[in-house]
């Protein structure tokens, strides 16, 4: 399994348990994209690791 070059996306990776993968796959050289609900906790994330690409997202919302 390649663990470097990937992309991967990571809902609520912003904090808990998400937060520390995408540390993890940030330390291995992939491109990170993190959803989730709240803007504070995604600014913040972009703010301490510039490369992710956040978006808010409500997974409970279809549309």
């Amino acid at each position: 399994m390649k663990l470097s070059g990937n992309k991967i996306l990571i809902t609520g990776g912003a904090s808990g348990i998400g937060l520390g993968l995408t540390e993890r796959f940030l330390a291995e050289d992939n491109t990170v994209i993190v959803c989730g609900r709240r803007e504070s906790v995604l600014k913040e994330l972009s703010k301490k690791h510039p490369s992710v690409i956040t978006r808010i997202c409500d997974l409970s919302v279809e549309e």
